[in-house]
C-alpha cells in the first residue's frame, strides 16, 4: 500500500459534512498524470480506453491551439492509439478529477458508492468502489479541528489576526510617543511671539516674547500610554503562544537562569513544545488509527493467502494474516512516539513505584498489573516485565519459606510447603496467560 497526501487547494471535500468517514457523501481530488499512464491504467482495465483516447485528443486540440495551431490536431483521433506512435505525445499531461462516495442516482448495478474518474470531462471510470469496507479512501489530519468546521484552525491564521491588532496597538503607541516627544502647546493671546518659530522649535531655542506665561503644554495622560505598552506586549506573548513557542528572554532570564539544573532545563523544554505535542496526539488518536484499520483491511483483501514480509526498522519480517487476527487481539490505538523524555520518565517512574512496594499485588493480579501498565502507562512490553516481577516475587518467596523450614530436613535444609509453591506457581501461569492474550 501507497500513501500520497493530496494538497488542499486539489481536494474537494462534501461541503454539507464536516467529517469524511462520519457525514460526507463523497470527496473529490483533482490530479495530472500523463497520456503514457492514462494508456497504461488503461491496458491494465483501470480505465476505459475509449474514454482515454477521447481525453488525449482534447489535452491535444488545447495544446495546438495555445502553440497558434488552431485547427491543425497533430493529435487527431486516427493517430490516436494506446502504443506511443508519435515522440513526445506520451509525456502530454492530462488533467482528471476522481470522486470517490456516493452518487445520488441508482446505477444499473444497484451500487451507490462507486468511483468516478473524469480526465479532460471525460468519464474514463465509473466503477463499483473495490475495497471490502466500503469506505472513501481519504483522512483528513487536522491539527487545530473546530466543531462543525472541516477545514481547522492553522497556526498562521491565528498569529495573522493577531498581528493586525498587534500593528494597530504599535500604530497608537507610536503615535502617543510622538505626542509625548512633541508635545502641542497652548498659546494665549498675550503671547506677542513667532509661533512659527514655536511650532518649528529646536533645542536650545531662544524665542522671542512678550510674555511667556501665556504658553503652556497640552495637558497629556502618560497612564494610557502604560496601558498602551503593556496592551502590546499581551498581544506578542499571545503570537507566542499561538505558535506553540516561548519568549527566549523570559526563558534564560526567568526560567533557567545561569546556573539551571538538567531537570528544570527538561521542565522548560517540555512547556515550551507542549502545544505541538498536543497537536501531535490529535493526529494519534484520530488519524493514526483508522489508518492501521485501513492498511489491516486493504492487506486483508489483496494480500496473497500465504501472507508476506513487513519490513520494521530495517528488519524483514515475514507475517501472515490468518495468524494476526486469530492469535492476537489487534487494536490500532495510534502512535506512541509523541511522549517527550519527560514524560517517558514520569512513566517509568510510576511504573517502578506499582513493582516495587506493591509486590504482592503484582503476583496475585497480573492480569490487572499488565493492563495498568500497557493500557495506562502506554508501556508496550508490560506482560514482560511483570511476569520477570512475578518471577522474582516466586523466588524471594521460597528462600524466605526454605529459611523458616530451615531445621525440618535431614542437614538442615528444609522444603517449602508445597501449598505455598502451588500458589506461588498460579501467577506466573496467569502472567504467560496474560501475555499471550492481551500482547
Amino acid at each position: 500500500s501507497l500513501l500520497r497526501s493530496v494538497d488542499i487547494w486539489d481536494f474537494y471535500p462534501d461541503p454539507s459534512g464536516t467529517r469524511i468517514q462520519e457525514d460526507m457523501q463523497g470527496c473529490a481530488k483533482k490530479f495530472r498524470l500523463t497520456a503514457a499512464q492514462a494508456m497504461a491504467k488503461a491496458e491494465q482495465g483501470v480505465y476505459d480506453k475509449a474514454a482515454v483516447r477521447r481525453a488525449i485528443d482534447r489535452a491535444g486540440g488545447r495544446e495546438s491551439s495555445s502553440q497558434g495551431t488552431a485547427g491543425e490536431n497533430r493529435w487527431s483521433r486516427t493517430s490516436i492509439d494506446l502504443e506511443p506512435a508519435v515522440a513526445g505525445r506520451e509525456n502530454m499531461l492530462l488533467t482528471g478529477l476522481e470522486y470517490w462516495g456516493e452518487v445520488p442516482y441508482r446505477p444499473s448495478d444497484k451500487a451507490r458508492r462507486r468511483v468516478i474518474t473524469l480526465l479532460e470531462g471525460q468519464v474514463a471510470r465509473n466503477k463499483i468502489n473495490p475495497y471490502i469496507d466500503g469506505n472513501i479512501p481519504f483522512k483528513e489530519a487536522v491539527c487545530n479541528p473546530i466543531n462543525g468546521r472541516f477545514w481547522g484552525v492553522g497556526a498562521a491564521e491565528v498569529i495573522r489576526f493577531l498581528q493586525d491588532s498587534a500593528d494597530n496597538m504599535l500604530m497608537a503607541v507610536n503615535d502617543g510617543v510622538d505626542q509625548a516627544a512633541a508635545i502641542p502647546l497652548l498659546v494665549g493671546m498675550g503671547f506677542n511671539g513667532d509661533t512659527n518659530q514655536l511650532r518649528r522649535r529646536e533645542p536650545y531655542d531662544i524665542i522671542m516674547c512678550n510674555n511667556p506665561d501665556a504658553v503652556k503644554p497640552v495637558p497629556f495622560d502618560y497612564n494610557a500610554m502604560q496601558l498602551a505598552a503593556q496592551d502590546l506586549m499581551r498581544r506578542k506573548m499571545q503570537m507566542r503562544e499561538a505558535s506553540g513557542s516561548l519568549d527566549p528572554q523570559t526563558i534564560s532570564n526567568q526560567a533557567l537562569g545561569d546556573r539551571a539544573p538538567a531537570t528544570q532545563v527538561s521542565e522548560v523544554v517540555r512547556l515550551a513544545s507542549q502545544r505541538m505535542e498536543i497537536q501531535v496526539q490529535i493526529l494519534e488518536r484520530d488519524f493514526f488509527p483508522w489508518l492501521g484499520s485501513t492498511m489491516h483491511s486493504r492487506l486483508r483483501q489483496f494480500a496473497p493467502p500465504e501472507g508476506g514480509v513487513a519490513v520494521l526498522e530495517g528488519e524483514r519480517v515475514p507475517f501472515s494474516i490468518d495468524d494476526i487476527d486469530i492469535d492476537i487481539d489487534v487494536r490500532f490505538t495510534g502512535s506512541r512516539r509523541a511522549m517527550s523524555s519527560h514524560q517517558k520518565f514520569q512513566q517509568y517512574q510510576q511504573a517502578f513505584a506499582v513493582m516495587s512496594t506493591n509486590p504482592q499485588f503484582v503476583a496475585m493480579m497480573p492480569e490487572l498489573a499488565v493492563r495498568l501498565l500497557r493500557d495506562g502507562m502506554d508501556i508496550d512490553d508490560a506482560p514482560a516485565m511483570v511476569a520477570k516481577a512475578v518471577e522474582a516475587y516466586q523466588m524471594l518467596q521460597q528462600q524466605q519459606a526454605a529459611l523458616q523450614g530451615g531445621g525440618a530436613g535431614p542437614g538442615g535444609g528444609g522444603a517449602p510447603p508445597a501449598g505455598a509453591v502451588n500458589t506461588l506457581n498460579q501467577p506466573g501461569e496467569m502472567v504467560a496467560r496474560a501475555g499471550t492474550a492481551l500482547a
